[in-house]
Order: C-alpha cells, then structure tokens, then sequence
C-alpha cells in the first residue's frame, strides 16, 4: 500500500484520526498512535478519544484505524433561551375539541402521526383520549422530545 501524500514510498501505518495511509515522514507518534500532519492538533489537544492503545499501528494493515468518535452531530440547533416552546393549555384545547383530527399534533410538529390520527378519526377514538390525559398527566412531549409549557 502507498502514502497517501508520496505515491512512490510504501506506507508504514494508518492515520489513527482518518485512518488513510502514511509513509514515515507523513506520520507522527504520539503515545503510540499514528497521526497524519492534517490531524495532530487532535492528538495534541485531546479532542478526540481513542480505544486503540492497545492495538499495534506500527505494522501496514488491510484494516485502517479509525478514531473511536466520529464527529458529532447537531440535530436541535435552537439554544436553551430561544426554543418554541408548545403551550400545553393549547395542546389541551385543541385535543379535547379537535382531538379526533389530531389537530394538536400538527400543533405539536407530530405530523406523521397527525395525519394517522386524521385518517382514522383519533386513531379509532382510543388514541385522542391517551393523548388527551398525557397532555393533561404533562407527560406529552412536542416533535423535538420537549415537554409542553
């Protein structure tokens, strides 16, 4: 297998952060671990973790080495402060008169199970009163996990 940076030199280990090949001088040790010179920083200020002390990277394997953590990904992008909150004094009125609709989970961003909920009349009548004592219980969440308000 070649390095990734000189295709004419032969690798001698896998980026522990990427897990591409390096030669030797594309490569620096650090506590046993390979890094490439484009993710040293990691290595040095610790952002990311990894489980392969125990594992061997001196040797040019089949199998790259990738690091134990991948990114990590935002999925609510709203800040603590700023969060629509859902009022359950709405929810609660909304299911209670238009319940069997499921009008108040389209108020709440559940429109999936709005639109089964619409189709089969608050799913068959049993659903429109669970949801109606969650939302009365404070046990109902919106679509992004958060309990009403």
């Amino acid at each position: 297998m070649q390095c990734k940076n000189h295709p004419q030199k032969e690798a001698a280990g896998f980026c522990v952060y990427c897990g591409r090949p390096f030669c030797r001088e594309c490569l620096a040790e650090i506590s046993q671990k390979y890094y490439c010179h484009d993710h040293i920083n990691q290595a040095l200020y610790n952002v990311r973790q990894d489980t392969y002390a125990d594992q061997d990277t001196s040797a040019v394997s089949d199998q790259p080495h990738y690091a134990a953590y991948p990114p990590t990904t935002v999925i609510n992008n709203y800040a603590y402060d700023s969060y629509p909150y859902r009022s359950r004094l709405v929810a609660a009125m909304l299911c209670l008169f238009l319940g069997v609709l499921g009008i108040h989970r389209f108020y709440v961003g559940k429109t999936g199970t709005g639109l089964i909920w619409f189709f089969t009349f608050g799913f068959f009548g049993i659903g429109w009163i669970i949801d109606l004592l969650c939302i009365v219980l404070g046990f109902f969440r919106d679509k992004a996990g958060m309990p009403l308000t």
